[in-house]
């Protein structure tokens, strides 16, 4: 489910799987030049969610998030 979402500005969504809660929020401002910076976080809590995912999965999942934003961002500038 949308959470906010601010057109050129902010996407953010929110789950729920297995008694836990997921949030991703992605923020975009100007960068220099004709680029444009993307910061992004995630944050997840349940019960049992220690047991299946780490901070360490939570913080590769993010940085694969971001390559794939990255790639998909050149290939459509070149």
């Amino acid at each position: 489910m949308f959470a906010r979402v601010d057109p050129q500005t902010e996407l953010s969504w929110t789950g729920n799987a297995m008694g836990a809660r997921a949030v991703h929020r992605n923020v975009l401002s100007p960068g220099s030049g004709r680029t444009t910076a993307l910061y992004s976080e995630e944050s997840m809590a349940g019960p049992l969610l220690v047991l299946f995912y780490d901070s360490h999965k939570l913080d590769a999942s993010l940085a694969h998030w971001l390559e794939a934003v990255t790639l998909a961002a050149e290939r459509r500038s070149a």
